[in-house]
């Protein structure tokens, strides 16, 4: 474990994607009281995460106006709140948001590159503080958000040649099975 004195809104002494979890207490109104920016500390968490990572959180669910929460959601493509937590399972419930981003026309020159969610998932619950209501939960970082246009292209060419290599085995182990079967039928038949 190393420890690093730097302000939460500048991580720039560490590498992205070199943290396995960072941990957020309480701390946005604080930076906002102090004049940092909360909001980019935020983005600095998800930039510093290595894809997979989990970004843990209890802060107030107001920080200077503005909803915490909407923030690391806007950064997301999928968000579950999880309500109930005293009741018993059936009396449970569970709000799913999923938001996609709608690609761009890729012959539109001049318009930017549909960006990646930052973090795929985003789990979280009320939490009832005495004083001011908190939200606490977790952020996971999307497996691609550090990759470029062309990286998550050739990822996808790639995923794709292993879908229809995959079909294509099936098929072929299909065919050889109908043979071996007909082969067995007709073999059967010859002996009776």
């Amino acid at each position: 474990m190393t420890y690093s004195n730097q302000r939460a809104d500048d991580l720039s002494e560490t590498p992205s994607s070199s943290i396995d979890i960072v941990v957020s207490l309480q701390s946005a109104q604080r930076m906002k009281d102090n004049g940092l920016d909360w909001k980019k500390s935020v983005r600095e968490a998800g930039r510093v995460l290595k894809p997979g990572g989990r970004f843990l959180f209890c802060e107030a669910v107001d920080v200077g106006g503005e909803s915490y929460l909407d923030f690391v959601n806007s950064l997301s493509d999928f968000s579950m709140e999880i309500k109930g937590g005293d009741e018993d399972e059936e009396g449970s419930e569970v709000t799913v948001t999923v938001d996609t981003v709608e690609d761009e026309d890729s012959d539109d020159v001049d318009s930017p590159p549909a960006k990646s969610p930052l973090f795929q998932e985003v789990g979280y619950d009320q939490v009832d503080m005495v004083l001011q209501p908190h939200i606490a939960g977790v952020a996971i970082k999307a497996m691609d958000a550090d990759m470029t246009p062309a990286q998550k292209a050739q990822k996808i060419a790639q995923e794709e040649s292993e879908r229809l290599g995959e079909i294509t085995l099936n098929a072929f182990e299909g065919r050889s099975k109908r043979r071996r079967k007909k082969k067995k039928n007709t073999t059967e038949t010859d002996g009776m």
